[in-house]
Order: C-alpha cells, then structure tokens, then sequence
C-alpha cells in the first residue's frame, strides 16, 4: 500500500485555470446569486447555476431576455452568438 509520502505533485507549467463563463462574469458584477438569476430569468436554479459553470448556455431569445433585465449587451451574455459593438471591439 502506497504512503502519502509516495505521492507527489510535481510542479509543472499547465495552468488549471478553469476559463471563466461570461455570464458568470456578469453575475458577479450584478452581485446575483443563482437563485436571484433563476428568478429574474424565470428559470430553475439548477438551469441558472448551469450556466454560470458554462454546462449550459440560455438559448438565443433568453439571453437577449437575459441581456435586457441585466442591462448588458447581449454578447456579454453570449459571446459566441454576439459580437461586441464596434466602439468595444475596437478598445
């Protein structure tokens, strides 16, 4: 039977950085916790911590929805359908 002292983590240059969703992003700014999401959203808690983990994006029309209650620009929510407006992607 291995010891503790047999296993070692070695130290080496891969990142374990999980990349950040957006709209966790967004939450985080907005101080809104899954359950606030949910209710503003109209979805379960379970959906709305989906996507803040980046299991799960909101479709389209919700996070259009989503981008309007927030009051952010939709690409905040869904980078991969939106691109930022000009004057953002030009900064």
């Amino acid at each position: 039977m291995a010891s503790s002292e047999d296993f070692v983590i070695a130290k080496s240059n891969v990142s374990l950085d999980v990349p950040r969703m957006p709209i966790s992003e967004v939450m985080e700014a907005k101080g809104l916790s899954d359950a606030q999401l949910a209710e503003l959203a109209q979805v379960s808690p379970e959906t709305a911590r989906l996507w803040r983990h980046g299991q799960r994006k909101p479709s389209p029309e919700k996070a259009k929805e989503l981008a309007k209650l927030l009051e952010v620009g939709k690409h905040e929510i869904r980078p991969d359908l939106w691109d930022p407006p000009p004057e953002q992607a030009a900064a």
